[in-house]
């Protein structure tokens, strides 16, 4: 039997008050920051280093997704 284990590790940013998530990017071109009620609409970030987003006001949640495959030899009689 083998298994491949695979982990994909994303972050999402909600405000810290009220249950908003961030949906967007913010850059320097477009500061604005979106946000929506819905889970589901959360981006996904893939690190925290070139984030713009202000912290203060924001909480960060880490999210591992782990997919596994395990594959077995059978005997067919």
């Amino acid at each position: 039997m083998s298994e491949t284990r695979k982990e994909t590790i994303t972050y999402l940013i909600k405000d810290k008050d009220k249950y908003l998530w961030v949906t967007n990017k913010p850059t320097s071109n477009v500061p604005t920051i979106k946000y929506s009620t819905y889970k589901g609409d959360a981006r996904a970030f893939t690190g925290l280093e070139d984030l713009s987003i202000d912290l203060t006001n924001h909480s960060v949640i880490k999210h591992v997704h782990v997919d596994i495959d395990i594959e077995e030899e059978i005997e067919i009689e």
